[in-house]
């Protein structure tokens, strides 16, 4: 079954003998809709935390992190990103973000469940021209496999395919907005979401944010249901 499949059983039932005009016939239908596992906890608060630390400025390019370890700056490589990419400037691990803000040990792979990412390129402010930044949603079943790009899941608002390697927002800056997509996943695993430096003569007025939250369940998060920890 897959979750939020709808399913159904036909039951029937008769006497020993079924024979004759008087024997006994009873049915039976069941409809059912299977139910999804919640998201882990971290991944089920989203980008909620004070101070909104998720927020990457004009001036870098960055990688928000899904992932079950401590990355960080530091430790900032560019293996696995597109041809010609150069390593990030500015990291979000979320696990590393969340455990400092609630001082627990929980994990912020996708363990079970499913996950909605969602990159914003936004601006506030104006400013005379355009901006244009390129991203990508990388997957990795666990640390001793390489990234690479995968399917969305079924019900996603918007398509990523294994074959896309990156995708490109434009912007105007001359008025205020933002450019948006919102992708599903729920194959087992850690994903990351890697930008380009914003470009154009507007990109001082940009931020890249990526707003997260349980693939499985509709509205705003923060949804604490799901697991610290499998």
């Amino acid at each position: 079954m897959t979750a939020f499949g709808s399913y159904g059983l036909t039951v029937q039932l008769t006497d020993v003998n079924d024979t004759g005009s008087n024997k006994l016939l009873a049915t039976a239908n069941i409809v059912w809709v299977a139910g999804a596992e919640y998201a882990p906890k971290i991944i089920g608060t989203g980008n909620t935390l004070a101070g909104s630390p998720g927020v990457m400025p004009y001036d870098k390019k960055g990688e928000w992190r899904f992932t079950n370890d401590t990355y960080s700056l530091a430790s900032a490589t560019a293996i696995g990103y597109p041809s010609g990419w150069s390593a990030a400037t500015w990291v979000y691990n979320s696990q590393v973000e969340y455990n400092t803000d609630y001082g627990t040990s929980c994990r912020s792979d996708l363990f079970q469940g499913a996950i909605t990412i969602k990159p914003i390129f936004k601006n506030t402010s104006t400013a005379p021209g355009d901006s244009s930044v390129f991203y990508t949603i990388q997957y990795r079943a666990n640390s001793g496999v390489s990234w690479t790009n995968i399917d969305t899941a079924a019900g996603s608002t918007d398509t990523w395919a294994a074959t896309d390697p990156y995708k490109q927002f434009t912007r105007a800056t001359t008025g205020a907005g933002q450019e948006d997509a919102t992708y599903k996943f729920d194959q087992i695993g850690e994903y990351r979401v890697v930008t380009t430096l914003p470009s154009g003569s507007g990109a001082s007025v940009m931020t890249f944010t990526v707003d997260f939250q349980d693939g499985n369940q509709a509205g705003a998060p923060p949804f604490v249901s799901g697991p610290c920890t499998p």
